[in-house]
């Protein structure tokens, strides 16, 4: 999913899940250090990426609506 986004596109980025570039690839910095350290003994690897997997999470919570505003709406 990642890789559908042009490298250079700083604006779909954005538009896609809410955060810039820079921010973006910060997270996946932290991310990997940290999955590396949780999973150093072994395990089974996972088919998707870090990156596809940050993106799907950014893109859910940006698209998720709160009870309340519901009930706001309504």
């Amino acid at each position: 999913m990642c890789s559908k986004i042009k490298v250079g596109s700083n604006k779909y980025l954005k538009r896609f899940c809410g955060v810039n570039k820079k921010i973006f690839n910060l997270i996946v910095k932290v991310l990997d250090f940290r999955y590396k350290n949780l999973y150093k003994h072994g395990g089974r690897s996972s088919k998707s990426s870090i990156k596809d997997k940050l993106m799907v999470t950014l893109m859910y919570l940006r698209a998720y609506s709160t009870y309340f505003q519901y009930w706001y709406s309504v």
